[in-house]
């Protein structure tokens, strides 16, 4: 039986992906036409791995977290992107990227089996902290061009990544203030983490 996208299940959610969709086929087109391969290579593999691992729904949920992060970063790196390009060699990119990545899956994974929630708002709730660090603390905000082109697509990397493997749907009741509480303090603990692998590895 293929498993259905609910992830896509509410307007804003469509709108995101459209958005990213729209980012990744810009890229790939600013690439080809400039003679350049990164984006193609990198945005066609990860939409196979993507795709499939969506389709298989492993058990797994933290070890296929972490061997999907572990993957992306190291195609990101070869392509000369990891850290945004600034990474000297693969274990810095592991070891400044992987926490981060490793902490989302765990907070989420608390948060999915204590309450009651739709793909869609995870799927907006984890993409909008990549897009915090991929597009707020790198500075891109302020640039409108990389706003529109990278925007969209940190959405789907990290709120898609959140929903690959199998996940535990909890009984409890969230309502909306408690749901913001809980997302700052995700983003402030994984903020936290980052910083600490700045102050380990600068």
């Amino acid at each position: 039986m293929i498993r259905k996208p609910d992830f896509l299940n509410s307007t804003i959610a469509k709108l995101i992906f459209a958005w990213g969709i729209i980012d990744f086929a810009t890229l790939i087109l600013i690439d080809l036409l400039s003679g350049r391969f990164n984006q193609p290579i990198y945005i066609g593999t990860i939409s196979v791995i993507y795709f499939v691992t969506y389709l298989i729904e492993p058990a797994r949920y933290l070890l296929t977290i972490l061997l999907l992060a572990l993957l992306e970063e190291t195609i990101v790196y070869f392509l000369g992107g990891g850290l945004h390009g600034l990474a000297s060699s693969l274990i810095k990119d592991y070891i400044r990227s992987i926490p981060i990545f490793f902490t989302m899956a765990i907070l989420w994974l608390m948060y999915m089996k204590s309450y009651r929630y739709k793909d869609s708002e995870i799927f907006i709730m984890a993409g909008l902290q990549g897009f915090f660090f991929e597009i707020v603390l790198s500075g891109m905000i302020l640039n409108v061009i990389y706003l529109l082109l990278f925007g969209g697509a940190s959405f789907i990397i990290y709120g898609l990544l959140i929903l690959l493997p199998k996940r535990p749907q909890g009984v409890n009741e969230i309502g909306l203030v408690k749901k913001i509480v809980m997302w700052l303090v995700f983003l402030a603990l994984e903020i936290i983490v980052g910083i600490s692998t700045y102050l380990i590895y600068p």
